[in-house]
């Protein structure tokens, strides 16, 4: 008898646990939504989470063919409330000579002995007019740069020493030194990936002198530069013109995926 009231209990509690709740049944109460899951990129060097985005979320460029430049291929970015991801891809063929390159030192232009090393900029426009800031490498006026290394000692760094500053009456001024976690970035191969942390951004531009933190839509691009700071490309870029000379692009607008 006891063992077959215990079968007969078991059977009742998987039947129970088995059976979902009856929504037309108001004595059940519902079970609670599950909460949104919010897709986010890893920064790891591993990219195949880039294509869990919804691409229509992801705003892109391709290296125009007839630009100055052909060390990088391409660049996307993507937006959610709490950072701001960038991806981009080396010219292949080029990547093994860029790494070597960023060995050994040089004397810089102040008669300084500086590392090799490859960097590069992110620009951002973050007010939603291009009549002030700093007029070069994109057809709009900008207002911020965030600079730091992408590859030193012949193999990609981690870009966590980027610098923040801010382009106020005609000059650069420094809003933030490297290492303080604003940008965390890996690569691998010939691809790259960074993290803009939105919250760290927004704190250090919204205490300066000309207040422009970063809204919900705003525009960015990028600038790489070589050995000796030797200019390597300029993302987004287009064709030469004669309106054109310098084959500068429109700058990415962004839009947040909130």
């Amino acid at each position: 008898m006891k063992k077959y009231l215990l079968l007969l209990a078991a059977a009742t509690f998987m039947f129970a646990a088995c059976n979902p709740n009856n929504p037309d049944d108001p004595e059940e109460p519902d079970e609670p939504d599950q909460p949104e899951v919010t897709v986010s990129i890893k920064i790891d060097g591993e990219f195949e989470d880039w294509a869990a985005i919804d691409q229509n979320k992801v705003a892109s460029a391709k290296n125009n063919p007839d630009s100055p430049w052909d060390a990088v291929k391409q660049m996307r970015v993507y937006a959610n409330a709490e950072f701001v991801f960038y991806y981009f891809e080396f010219d292949n063929s080029q990547v093994k000579e860029l790494l070597e390159s960023a060995t050994g030192t040089y004397i810089n232009s102040s008669g300084e002995e500086s590392a090799n090393s490859i960097n590069m900029r992110i620009n951002l426009n973050t007010d939603g007019e291009f009549t002030s800031g700093y007029d070069n490498y994109h057809l709009q006026c900008y207002d911020f740069i965030i600079e730091g290394t992408l590859a030193k000692d012949g193999k990609w760094d981690t870009f966590a020493d980027a610098t923040l500053h801010q382009r106020i009456n005609k000059k650069w001024v420094a809003l933030m030194k490297g290492g303080q976690g604003l940008t965390m970035g890996a690569g691998n191969g010939n691809k790259f990936e960074i993290m803009l942390s939105r919250e760290l951004f927004n704190n250090a531009a919204a205490g300066s002198a000309d207040s422009k933190p970063m809204g919900d839509i705003f525009q960015t691009g990028l600038r790489f530069y070589g050995a000796e700071w030797s200019e390597l490309s300029n993302m987004p870029n287009a064709a030469i013109s004669d309106d054109n000379p310098n084959g500068w692009g429109n700058m990415l607008e962004i839009a947040t995926d909130k």
